[in-house]
């Protein structure tokens, strides 16, 4: 498939393999992103906040949040969302998450296929909104990221401002 729905659908969002899974602190210094003192400094943060230690590597400035993402879909082997992909992204799939749980998790359907419900999230890492989508739609979920910038414009788009009552109780989340 030459459209870039197509090239999404079976590049970006195909199934994960099971690689060996790579500290997140490990890859960044491996790809260059931080150093040694970086990556020391930033888990005292992430200790001492009670943080991620991404949340922790963007709060010290040491990496833009384009890099963490990128790094960790890597990490979890999941894909990164093309940015120009929100243009193609159908307005009718809000009936899979309610408007008030995509706020709050900044989580949003993409795309569906026959058998897989395709979701982008801030935090791909939060197990527990996957496997509540995963019961709730009773179909597989398959896991994107993309910069917590582009998800909000996609739930904008799909979902309309949030209520007030989506922006109460946010957790910290690790953009």
């Amino acid at each position: 498939m030459g459209t870039l729905l197509g090239r999404l659908k079976t590049t970006a969002l195909s199934e994960p393999e099971q690689p060996l899974k790579v500290q997140l602190g490990q890859l960044l210094l491996q790809k260059k992103l931080i150093t040694e003192v970086q990556l020391l400094k930033g888990l005292h943060y992430h200790k001492t906040h009670g943080i991620r230690l991404g949340e922790a590597l963007l709060r010290l400035k040491f990496i833009t949040e384009r890099a963490l993402k990128t790094a960790l879909a890597k990490q979890l082997n999941i894909k990164l969302m093309p940015v120009d992909y929100i243009d193609f992204i159908p307005p009718n799939l809000t009936g899979y998450i309610p408007k008030e749980y995509a706020w709050r998790h900044k989580v949003c359907t993409i795309g569906r296929t026959n058998d897989h419900l395709l979701i982008v999230m801030d935090d791909p890492t939060d197990t527990v909104v996957i496997s509540v989508i995963h019961f709730s739609t009773k179909l597989p979920v398959t896991v994107s990221t993309a910069p917590h910038a582009v998800i909000v414009q996609i739930l904008h788009r799909l979902y309309g401002p949030p209520d007030q009552f989506s922006l109460k109780n946010q957790r910290p989340i690790n953009r």
